[in-house]
Parts: structure tokens; sequence; C-alpha cells
């Protein structure tokens, strides 16, 4: 019986490009079947990520049909797990497992470019084969998802500001014309508004401290507020994730205790009714999430504040406090906590992870 062979490419294809396009074209060429599987899926639109999983499938397929290949391509998406990177493998080998379970006898490689520390990965999984593309390195600085990013949501080119129809020829000679005419149709929704909003917050904010003498580092607070299986979360006001559910929280003052911060921040922010002393006698546990890319304000380290609240009684009846949003909240709201489990994508930054891990961390103690 003839080996098959199943070629793996992890990516987040942010957008689609021709150097992913050259690669995914190889494997096809050599292999019986290619698995392609999406990163960051499931997540918040962002300056990073601003496409959903399924709109950068579409953009994959879109490339595909239009070439006429045979050989099969799957694209599945595959969820960041900032804080737990043997599950981010665990889930990448599930793909794998499920992909050849009905191919017979198969070898797996994985493809893609070995370029920094994101593709740390593909040293990961022994007993998978490399087949890597070699990479120009003078074309590659330029041919990249980050630098077609700032062209179009920016129009910022080597500190010089581009027109509309400047950074559409531009992309045009880094993408596929599939993606290039997915880009153009993007560009008149209101997401795109909303990204380029966003992409000017971050570019402000970063022209702001390019004149520190090293690189910053911001310490913020964030407060888990749990009551009778709610967690409570606030609408942002503003950019950065204007719109999106979050915590409560923000940048810690000078002089302050992080737990008095968090404390102040969530008052200020939802107007909880519970008294000061009963938030306090309420906290459970805390923890720092410092993921170094949690955020693209850059190096962002926060600690959070789990709260467990107790329950109140009126009437006989379990009722959850009265909240009202305020200050840099547009609402504060309490929402099921198997409602927030489904809420990955409209979650600000990894508001997400941090529920989930300081939820089974409670649980753990019990």
């Amino acid at each position: 019986m003839t080996t098959k062979r199943l070629t793996v490419y992890i990516g987040r294809f942010s957008p689609f490009h021709k150097g992913h396009a050259e690669t995914i074209e190889l494997a096809l060429r050599n292999s019986d079947r290619v698995l392609v599987i999406i990163g960051s899926a499931h997540r918040p639109r962002d300056i990073k990520n601003p496409w959903t999983f399924a709109e950068r499938a579409l953009m994959i397929k879109q490339w595909y049909d239009a070439k006429g290949f045979t050989t099969e391509l799957a694209i599945v998406p595959q969820r960041d797990h900032p804080y737990s990177n043997q599950r981010w493998l665990s889930d990448i080998q599930y793909h794998v497992t499920r992909e050849i379970s009905n191919m017979g006898d198969t070898d797996v490689y994985l493809t893609g470019s070995d370029r920094d520390e994101s593709t740390f990965y593909l040293k990961e999984f022994p007993n998978y084969k490399l087949d890597l593309v070699a990479e120009d390195r003078e074309i590659s600085q330029y041919l990249s998802a980050t630098s077609i990013r700032d062209i179009y949501l920016g129009g910022w080119l080597n500190h010089r500001q581009l027109t509309i129809k400047e950074s559409e020829e531009l992309n045009r000679v880094f993408v596929p014309e599939t993606t290039a005419k997915f880009l153009s149709s993007f560009r008149e929704t209101s997401d795109f508004a909303t990204l380029m909003l966003e992409y000017q917050f971050q570019h402000e904010h970063d022209r702001r401290w390019q004149v520190a003498p090293h690189v910053p580092t911001f310490q913020t607070v964030d407060a888990v507020v749990i009551q009778t299986g709610h967690v409570l979360l606030v609408k942002r006001r503003n950019a950065p994730g204007k719109g999106l559910w979050a915590l409560p929280g923000g940048y810690l003052n000078p002089r302050e205790w992080m737990l008095d911060g968090a404390v102040r921040e969530l008052i200020e922010e939802t107007k909880i009714d519970v008294p000061k002393p009963v938030i306090y006698g309420s906290l459970k546990d805390d923890h720092v999430f410092e993921a170094p890319d949690r955020s693209n304000r850059g190096r962002v380290i926060t600690r959070a504040f789990l709260f467990k609240l107790p329950e109140f009684v009126v009437d006989g009846k379990v009722k959850l406090p009265k909240v009202k949003g305020d200050d840099d909240a547009e609402k504060a709201k309490w929402f099921p906590l198997s409602e927030v489990m489904e809420m990955s994508d409209v979650l600000f930054e990894d508001h997400y992870d941090i529920i989930q891990t300081m939820i089974s961390r409670l649980k753990e103690k019990r």
C-alpha cells in the first residue's frame, strides 16, 4: 500500500497573501491532501486580526477555486491559548488526527517558513516531518501580513501616508487578485471604518511613546466579579476595543495598591450597588496575566482579582446587584457564565482567557 502525504500549514493569514499562496500551491502539488489551520480564530476584530475565521477561510477558498486545483484542501479554525501552550499543541494534534483518520497509512508534513519566534511550533511535533519553504529575506520583509495591514488600514509605507488608490495598487503587488477583490469590498463595510479608528488610536498611542528612553511596560488591573453563576462585564466606550465587552479595569494609578486599583475601577465603571467592604471581603484569588502579545498597546501586564460576591436575597429571591455603566464603560451587565464562554469573539484582548483561567482556579481550590 502506498503511503499518503498530508501537509499541514498553520498561520493567521491576516490577510492571505502571495507568500501564503505559493506555500499552499507547493503543498497541493506534492501532497494527497492539505490541511490549513487558521489561528487566532473566534477572536474579536482588531488591527492585528481584522478578519474573522470565516472571512480568512473565504480568501483562501476563493483563490483555491480560481486556480482549479484537484488536490483536496481542508480549512479549520484554531483558537489561541496564550496561557496554555500544551492545550494549543493538543488542539493541533486533534485536527491532524481527524484528517488522517480516513487516509490510511499517512506521513504528516509541516510546511511554512521558520522566520521568527512566532513559528516555535514547527519544532514541537517530533512525529511530523518538516518541509519548510525557502525565504528571501530581502523580499519577505515587505511581503508580510503586518506590512499589508499597515498599508490597508493606515495607508502607511515607510512613514509616508498613501492615498486609497496607492494603497490598493500597492497591496495588489502582495496579494492574489481574489484577496485584492475581497479587501476592496471589505473597505466599504462598517467594520472597516471601526478598524480604521482603532488603527488611528494605535498610531497616535505609539507616536506619544516614541520619546520614551526605553520601550514602556504598562500595568493594569482587572476585576473578575461573579455571583450565582453570573459574570459582570462592561461595554467599552472608547478605543481600543470600542463596543467590545470587557472586564471592569484599567491602568493603575502611580501610588495605588493593585487591589485598591481593581476595586476603584470596578466601582467607577459599573456603579455596582455593593458596599466597598463587602467587595474587599469577597476577594477569592488574584493572578498575573502577562502574555507578551496580549495587547496591541504594547507590553501590558495585568493583575486580575476574582471577587465572589455573597448572594443577595430580596423577598425570598436571589438578586444580582444593580449595575450601571459609567466612566470608560458605555454599559455594565451581568452575563450567565455559560453565555460568557460563548463570547470569545466579542471580548476585549485576552479577557476571555482571563475569565476562563480565574473560574477554573476557583474550582480547583474547592
